[in-house]
């Protein structure tokens, strides 16, 4: 589904846009709500969170020219297995050090906005380069 509406309005904004609603429903996951929006909540973040590495690829894919591409994949795909890594370390470092589960929800807030802010940071195409016939996936 978020492959689709990436194909619709374009990866960057889909991207940033489900790194924005992990960033919020990790949030919401911190605090006291019905079992239903809980288990709703999990779903987003995941999507947001780990379900996101695949926009990424996605966009990184269509943004970088042809020459550039495998290093940009290569290097993306390594920050986000470095984050599978480190995660669960942070993880275990907060429950182990006496603060409440919920700050485990609060210290993951915080990749998931980096992620959507770095996103929307790249910038689009420049407007010479569409002028002058390149193909959209060989531009920077």
């Amino acid at each position: 589904m978020v492959s689709f509406l990436a194909d619709r309005f374009g990866s960057k904004i889909v991207t940033a846009c489900a790194f924005l609603a992990a960033t919020l429903c990790l949030y919401l996951l911190s605090l006291h709500l019905d079992t239903a929006v809980l288990m709703a909540c999990v779903a987003v973040a995941g999507l947001g969170s780990v379900g996101t590495q695949i926009l990424v690829n996605g966009y990184v894919a269509t943004h970088y020219p042809s020459s550039a591409r495998a290093t940009a994949l290569g290097w993306s795909l390594g920050v986000g297995r470095l984050g599978a890594i480190l995660g669960p370390l942070l993880g275990g470092w907060i429950l182990g050090s006496g603060l409440g589960a919920e700050w485990n929800f609060y210290a993951f807030v915080l990749p998931a906005l980096a992620g959507a802010i770095f996103i929307a940071a790249v910038p689009r195409v420049r407007a010479s380069r569409k002028a002058a016939g390149v193909d959209q996936s060989e531009a920077v």
